[in-house]
């Protein structure tokens, strides 16, 4: 079986992407502010549920999970108030590595199942209950094969 790879969709981290020469001359932020606004137009893809972040948050204090849904709209996950943020492919899911000054989130993004009763998750979430892969594919369905199609992955 071949290797999956991490699939970078947008990251201001390592600059792997290429900034125009006209670009480059705004500086680095607006390089990404750019480059960011163009993914954000590739990936204007409807989905057939909303869309849940669901992340194992850094903070302060010390780390805690916790979820949003979002539209379901795949470009609403290219949104972040951290200083330097990854958006990418696992070659299952889609997952983000945000930094920021109180330390690092870790976000993964799913299909909510609009079939089920989602509460029951989204609370186990938000009270720091364990929750596990099985329960995760049970409620949701992987954003993956959506960006996929987008990027010909």
């Amino acid at each position: 079986m071949a290797e999956k790879r991490k699939k970078i969709i947008f990251s201001n981290i390592n600059h792997g992407y290429n900034c125009s020469e006209e670009c480059s001359k705004m500086g680095d932020c607006d390089c990404d502010n750019m480059a960011l606004s163009d993914e954000r137009i590739n990936m204007n893809v409807k989905t057939d549920g909303r869309i849940l972040a669901i992340a194992d948050v850094g903070r302060w204090n010390g780390r805690v999970s916790g979820y949003k849904v979002l539209s379901n709209n795949i470009k609403g996950i290219l949104s972040s108030d951290c200083d330097y943020v990854e958006w990418y492919g696992d070659g299952h899911n889609i997952r983000a590595i945000m930094h920021h000054h109180d330390g690092t989130n870790y976000v993964e993004y799913r299909v909510l199942r609009e079939d089920k009763n989602i509460q029951t998750f989204l609370d186990k979430i938000y009270n720091q209950k364990p929750i596990t892969r099985q329960m995760i594919n049970y409620y949701t369905k992987s954003l993956y094969p959506y960006v996929a199609k987008v990027y010909g992955w």
